[in-house]
Order: structure tokens, then C-alpha cells, then sequence
């Protein structure tokens, strides 16, 4: 589950994300499968520069998924899943710096300062 909700499984701590926003599943053929759980802004999938709405449906590991105003990567969320299957993941916040979504106390990618930081 990716959500608002502090119990998700890849909880973002944005208002932007709906508290029980999307359900992720790994499917056997190494795609991400996803189910928008009715949010209120949305799940897309990113292709270039243009977004296409998402209800449900698997994507390629390349892909960027748009949760609210949060863009991840498929392969970081699947990496994840495939890591800490049956833990909590940790909580994404929007760097203060440059607003790019990062794991709380994590390095930011993009400037490298520390995420909720």
C-alpha cells in the first residue's frame, strides 16, 4: 500500500497523497502491478513528459509513477518490496531543499541533503 496512512507500506507524507492512495503487487514476470484505491489526485504513469491516468494495471520496472503530486520509480518501490517483504519501508517527505520525494533521513539524489532535513 502507498499512502498518507503512517501504517502503509511506502507511507508519503504529502497532502497530495491519499491516505490508502494505491496497492502494489510484484508480479512473477518482474513487473509492478497497480491499484489506485479511488485517491482523490490520481495514479499515473509517467511517459516522458506526458501523464497517463493509472486504475490498475502492471508496469514496466523503467516506469515513473505519479501518486498525488509524488513522482517514484517502479524499480525503487519494487526493489523495496522485494527487500523488507512484511516490513515497513520507511516514509517518504518531500526534501526541504529542493522538494524531490526521499525516504525520511535518507540523502536526497538530487542536492544531498538529508530528507525531512
Amino acid at each position: 500500500m502507498v499512502g498518507r496512512d503512517p501504517n502503509a507500506d511506502f507511507p508519503i507524507g504529502d497532502d497530495s497523497v491519499s491516505r490508502h492512495h494505491a496497492e502494489l503487487t510484484l508480479t512473477p514476470d518482474g513487473r509492478l502491478f497497480v491499484t489506485d484505491c479511488r485517491s482523490r489526485n490520481g495514479t499515473y504513469v509517467l511517459h516522458g513528459s506526458v501523464s497517463e491516468p493509472l486504475q490498475q494495471g502492471a508496469v514496466s520496472l523503467d516506469s515513473s509513477l505519479k501518486f498525488g503530486e509524488v513522482v517514484l520509480l517502479a524499480r525503487d518501490l519494487a526493489d523495496r518490496m522485494g527487500a523488507n517483504r512484511g516490513q515497513t519501508s520507511g516514509e517518504y517527505v518531500r526534501c526541504r531543499a529542493c522538494m524531490t520525494p526521499v525516504l525520511l533521513g535518507q540523502r536526497c539524489g538530487e542536492c544531498g541533503r538529508t530528507g525531512g532535513q
